[in-house]
């Protein structure tokens, strides 16, 4: 018996929407770079302009001085996908509401004007499995790179209903600009850790911080570390080695930084990782 067509669905759905996805080449969900005359005075975007999926940059130039590749006159909606290196994501949907001058980018982008949801297309375009695809058609080692044409064969996956192109849109949009916010918190909060071990720790030519905390006046110190902390060397411990154990190695090479890496011992190796012991802990 013929086995029956795998259905073009997602795992997790939205409510209400039960319809087959359907699959068809990019070129025919999207107008691959279309044509429209320079302007005389523009923002013209390279391939450094984008960061991820943000516009940090763009220089102010004219018809007559600007690149040769200055070629992609951005209007909003239109997704600009980088078609050199495309493993690093650096591609911006133009959602920019306001402007002085048009914006054109460079023919390092693939231009594309979708003919359904564009944040939905978009999101599609910045999945992994979308850029193997890519790098998989790409040619080049150092800087791989892919054609607009070879691009516009690839097929995606889409939802016939435009409302569920606009809900999956809208929400990985949203998550996108969370993570953005979250990223620059982030940022601001290690320029204060930054600030903070400045201001908060003494060098060797003085004796307080520039920043204390209330009712802290005496002098700072100056010891050998030795004076304050009682080191010992770890023991021999490959022999002892258990998959099965139920105390962690803790060393340069069994802990990787996402945690992933890691190789344990039984009980007999249970100080092994004890290395460093406050003298204070001990006397009090």
């Amino acid at each position: 018996m013929d086995k029956k067509p795998e259905k073009l669905v997602p795992e997790v759905r939205f409510k209400g929407f039960t319809d087959d996805w359907e699959q068809r080449k990019l070129r025919k969900v999207a107008c691959i770079n279309p044509k429209t005359n320079i302007p005389d005075n523009f923002k013209y975007v390279d391939l450094e302009s984008v960061v991820g999926t943000s516009l940090i940059k763009a220089k102010l130039t004219t018809k007559q001085l600007a690149p040769s590749r200055a070629q992609r006159v951005a209007k909003k909606g239109d997704i600009f996908y980088q078609t050199v290196r495309p493993y690093q994501k650096n591609n911006f949907l133009f959602d920019i509401n306001n402007y002085d001058f048009q914006y054109v980018f460079s023919t390092g982008y693939a231009q594309l004007r979708s003919e359904i949801n564009n944040y939905f297309l978009f999101s599609y375009l910045q999945r992994q499995r979308f850029v193997n695809l890519i790098l998989r058609r790409s040619t080049g080692t150092s800087y791989p790179a892919i054609s607009s044409k070879d691009l516009s064969e690839i097929k995606i996956i889409f939802p016939r209903n435009s409302k569920e192109q606009e809900n999956i849109g809208k929400i990985i949009n949203l998550i996108d600009a969370l993570i953005t916010l979250q990223q620059r918190k982030l940022k601001q909060l290690k320029q204060l850790k930054k600030a903070m071990l400045q201001q908060l720790f003494v060098d060797k030519n003085c004796k307080q911080p520039i920043l204390r905390f209330k009712n802290f006046n005496d002098n700072w110190e100056e010891r050998k570390l030795s004076d304050i902390a009682n080191y010992r060397n770890g023991k021999a411990h490959e022999q002892y080695i258990d998959m099965n154990g139920i105390y962690t190695v803790v060393n340069s090479k069994f802990i990787s930084t996402n945690g992933k890496v890691k190789k344990l011992v039984d009980y007999r190796m249970k100080l092994a990782t004890q290395l460093v012991v406050n003298k204070k802990r001990h006397s009090a």
